[in-house]
């Protein structure tokens, strides 16, 4: 695989090819999430929005929603503009959206978090566009949690050296993170997938196999820090504006 595949490569082949298993999980959750919320001309938010793979599941599920998607890779906003001409696509930083304060009703940020030094900063930034009584749908890597650290720093040190992943997180320093951030309520932490495996090689395998995967996400649901995936929902305090 190239260095720089996860800058360049097809997100949609990969996510609906090698990883379509854990990726089913992942907007089984996501739309869970969303049936319990009030969707109807919601103004969304999809940080780190990538191909767009995501926002279009958002789109499906929230047709009448006001949808945006930002992310500082020009090639992939280019794939997801031609994707879904429907949906608004923006060169933006985490770190300073371009968007006014309590907008947004709805935030995703999806795996994208641990690749930014200022993880703090991305959060006050996405509390601030957020209005009160938004939702944010926050999901992260379960790296830093026993199994991860078994991988990283025992089984697989090259890892490190090789990741552009500068956070490492579990259950624990996220809850913390968040609760760091005035106006965020973390709500419920969950766990997603399974499949964590302490070797990459093998991780990849059972992530392929949906008999593997399937005994692995049932094993992540008794014993946590073999989920692939963390999921945090919370909440800016404060009352819903109007959206309509």
């Amino acid at each position: 695989m190239p260095a720089d595949y996860w800058y360049t490569g097809d997100q949609k082949k990969w996510l609906e090819g090698p990883a379509k298993n854990i990726h089913r999980s992942r907007i089984q959750y996501i739309n869970k999430v969303l049936a319990g919320l009030d969707t109807t001309y919601a103004k969304i938010l999809d940080v780190g929005c990538g191909d767009g793979v995501l926002t279009s599941v958002l789109h499906t599920i929230c047709p009448s929603s006001y949808i945006v998607g930002v992310d500082t890779n020009l090639l992939r906003l280019d794939r997801a503009e031609k994707a879904l001409p429907d949906v608004k696509f923006l060169k933006a930083d985490a770190r300073e959206l371009p968007f006014e304060d309590n907008y947004f009703n709805i935030v995703l940020l999806h795996h994208v978090i641990e690749h930014i030094p200022e993880d703090e900063k991305v959060l006050n930034e996405i509390c601030r566009v957020m209005a009160p009584g938004g939702t944010l749908i926050l999901s992260v890597p379960n790296e830093g949690d026993v199994i991860g650290k078994l991988r990283d720093h025992v089984i697989q040190r090259k890892i490190l050296k090789a990741t552009d992943h500068v956070h490492f997180y579990d259950a624990n320093n996220m809850t913390s993170l968040i609760n760091k951030i005035e106006g965020l309520e973390l709500l419920h932490v969950d766990v997603v997938g399974g499949s964590f495996i302490p070797h990459h090689g093998l991780h990849m395998l059972a992530m392929r196999s949906k008999l593997l995967f399937d005994v692995s996400e049932s094993m992540a649901k008794a014993i946590p820090s073999f989920a692939d995936s963390l999921f945090f929902i919370a909440k800016k305090r404060g009352t819903m504006f109007d959206v309509r």
